[in-house]
């Protein structure tokens, strides 16, 4: 298997993880997606939570999420392998750009914490 098929291997494998965990209204990646990762949008569960919508780029080392907030506060966690746990502020009402880079450790995982 080459490079090039290894690498589409783990985007289907990201993309396949990134719609089934979409349905519960947070996200994660199995594998790391190339850097150049189109957008997928996800919407929150409806309930006492925060109310937000965001549109996601995840790559090797970082996370980027687009972001309206409704209601409550988010901010967008990340796990990086070697390294630990990291994570923005949280924001409040309106559009928001969220980001966290692990470089230059892995990103292995990537979510959307709500209070309120």
């Amino acid at each position: 298997m080459t490079f090039k098929e290894r690498v589409s291997t783990m985007g289907r494998a990201a993309k396949i993880s990134f719609a089934a965990l979409a349905l519960v209204g947070g996200f994660a990646t199995a594998a790391p997606a190339t850097a150049n990762a189109a957008p997928a949008a996800i919407q929150s569960a409806d309930g006492v939570q925060a109310s937000w919508s965001c549109t996601y780029t995840l790559g090797y080392y970082r996370a980027d999420a687009y972001c309206n907030i409704y209601s409550g506060a988010i901010r967008l966690r990340s796990y990086c392998a070697g390294y630990g746990y990291i994570a923005t502020g949280y924001f409040q009402n309106g559009y928001v750009h969220l980001s966290t880079d692990c470089y230059p450790y892995q990103r292995t995982g990537s979510w959307i914490d709500s209070i309120g």
